[in-house]
């Protein structure tokens, strides 16, 4: 890329090409070229992450989330701190790491009670499937019903939420 804006839609490009089909290691390329310029504003910072836990890149990911979220933490970023709490909240669950996931998830929640709310319903939603597996159904059932409540119209076909998430159904 030849500046900030090229590096941004190249970020931009990797997740669109994670979220449009197979391969998803497609983007991953360009979300590490991204990522190199060192230009990246947090959002896009955010994005390449994102593309690149979708790729499997986990290891390499969680290093640069480590390093967003301690940046994030020293300059009182709750916007940035938030959405890569998000992210490695989406990283940890992959990786089977529930408790350390429901941490993560639960601070991206507490910042969109502070404003942050660029990647709705995720954070509602991967703390909901954090706690179910920590059996805790009725906390759970209430992210989950937070996640759909945040896109209007969205329902389990007709299936009462609760009873998904109590197994009943």
């Amino acid at each position: 890329p030849r500046g900030p804006a090229e590096a941004a839609l190249q970020a931009a490009l990797a997740v669109h090409l994670l979220l449009t089909g197979p391969p998803v290691t497609r983007g991953l390329g360009l979300a590490r070229t991204a990522l190199a310029t060192g230009t990246l504003d947090s959002i896009s910072v955010n994005l390449t992450l994102f593309a690149m836990v979708g790729a499997d890149a986990l290891d390499e990911a969680e290093a640069e989330v480590n390093r967003v979220l301690s940046q994030a933490q020293r300059g009182s970023d709750v916007s940035g701190h938030a959405e890569a709490s998000m992210i490695r909240a989406v990283l940890l669950y992959r990786r089977g790491r529930i408790n350390d996931a429901a941490a993560d998830a639960e601070a991206a929640v507490r910042g969109r009670a502070r404003g942050w709310n660029a990647m709705d319903p995720l954070p509602a939603a991967i703390l909901g499937l954090c706690l179910l597996e920590l059996g805790e159904t009725d906390r759970a059932h209430a992210q989950l019903s937070d996640a759909a409540g945040q896109l209007p119209g969205t329902h389990l076909c007709g299936t009462d939420r609760k009873s998904v998430v109590e197994g009943k159904r």
